[in-house]
């Protein structure tokens, strides 16, 4: 069984307890993982989605915006997707983007999932999950399961300087935050703080 079907295996099988998460990264551990992610600039990345087109980093320029890590095969993401969903419709009028980025899912897979779940979030493809490995904070590791895995289910609040601005680790090494109240709080908080920042004066070049 490779390492995805382990992990797999330990969720359905209850390994992947809050207790169990606990005893690996404490409260205060997993507080350490947002410090150390939250100010740093997003690494940058060129995927595409699943019909060809290409999407990087540069959509955080200029925008505040919303990313999710996932994949068809973690409960926690698909637990996710509906209030991921609400999120969307509610702050997408508000100039707010939204980006999934899928993790290790074959192409006709994550095509089923993205129907299933009724995915209206654009999907980009990280086939080899190098992109979800460079947003893993420098401690977190597995004994069992790659670091790209690591960060699925998570979601984070990237600001118009594409600095992360919210990280939350989610899933079996996190927290539970089942309806995304905690981002929702947060992403309403720091549109309201942009909002109130003085303008930057106008170049006299």
């Amino acid at each position: 069984m490779n390492a995805r079907g382990l992990l797999i295996f330990a969720v359905l099988a209850g390994a992947a307890a809050p207790a169990a998460a606990a005893g690996l990264y404490d409260e205060k551990a997993v507080a350490g993982f947002a410090r150390e992610m939250e100010g740093r600039q997003a690494p940058a990345f060129d995927l595409k989605t699943l019909k060809g087109e290409k999407v990087g980093s540069g959509i955080f320029q200029d925008h505040w915006t919303v990313v999710m890590f996932g994949a068809s095969w973690c409960p926690h993401t698909n637990k996710r997707l509906k209030a991921f969903e609400a999120l969307r419709k509610d702050f997408e009028p508000r100039g707010v983007r939204f980006l999934i980025i899928n993790v290790d899912d074959p192409d006709k897979k994550a095509a089923k999932w993205i129907r299933k779940r009724k995915i209206a979030t654009t999907v980009v493809m990280d086939r080899d999950g190098k992109v979800a490995e460079s947003y893993a904070a420098s401690g977190l590791a597995h004994p069992k399961y790659p670091r790209k895995y690591l960060v699925v289910a998570s979601t984070l609040v990237i600001g118009p300087d594409s600095g992360i601005r919210f990280y939350n680790l989610s899933g079996e090494h996190g927290e539970y935050d089942l309806d995304l109240g905690k981002l929702r709080s947060r992403l309403e908080a720091l549109l309201r703080e942009s909002a109130s920042e003085p303008a930057a004066p106008a170049s006299k070049n």
